[in-house]
């Protein structure tokens, strides 16, 4: 019996996280996305509560705390540089693994190859669904025929513009701008530390990290950019 085949559009976690579960299930899941290879960049992502057991389901739970981050505390600090409170960021009656979106993305991502169909710099164009699935045209590659599509392609989603139309008819914009920059190594004195400054409208977070720490700055403004694609 052939398998059904899904175009999963997005290669960044939910992606290839759904490929595998589909693989093992009795499907043939096919990844597209439209950057040329996995993208470093993003800050760090918790795995915790329901999310331990499954990354313990996939076999991927050892390799997760191998590239923890390995913080153990948030300090909290005022817009004068003043420390408000320390929390502790691990507990053993809640266990969490912190890595970088970076390694979270290479790890599903090798979990998923084996089985499914990865397809990079390329993206989808145009959708045209029946009763039986969907047929696909691509921006580089042929046009195929899938039984189910997938949109894990992000905030300015290009499977949602397609199927519900232009992002403008749908965004509100809430006045939220972020910004996550890469710093020297030695950047950050204590490596087990997270620090985060806050006032009003805005934070800053110094992020530590086993290989790039990162600093991370969030505000409130007016409108500076449109939050809607076309």
């Amino acid at each position: 019996m052939k398998k059904p085949e899904v175009l999963i559009v997005g290669a960044g976690i939910a992606g290839p996280a759904l490929a595998y579960w589909l693989s093992q299930n009795g499907y043939r899941p096919t990844v597209i996305e439209h950057a040329r290879q996995l993208r470093s960049g993003g800050s760090a992502i918790v795995v915790k509560g329901p999310a331990i057991p499954v990354a313990d389901r996939m076999g991927i739970l050892p390799q997760l705390r191998g590239l923890a981050t390995r913080n153990r505390s948030l300090t909290l600090l005022d817009p004068g540089g003043r420390r408000i409170l320390q929390l502790p960021l691990t507990s053993d009656k809640a266990p969490t693994v912190e890595v970088t979106r970076a390694d979270l993305s290479e790890v599903l991502h090798r979990s998923a190859q084996t089985e499914a169909e990865f397809l990079f710099d390329d993206t989808v164009t145009a959708l045209d669904q029946d009763e039986g699935g969907v047929d696909v045209t691509f921006r580089r590659s042929a046009p195929r025929r899938f039984d189910l599509i997938v949109g894990a392609d992000g905030m300015h989603s290009t499977v949602r513009r397609l199927v519900f139309g232009p992002e403008r008819q749908f965004a509100s914009d809430l006045g939220l701008y972020g910004a996550t920059v890469p710093l020297e190594p030695d950047a950050i004195e204590d490596p087990n530390e997270m620090t985060m400054l806050t006032a009003p409208n805005r934070m800053l977070v110094l992020h530590p990290s086993r290989t790039t720490p990162l600093a991370i700055f969030t505000f409130r403004a007016a409108q500076l950019v449109s939050c809607a694609s076309s």
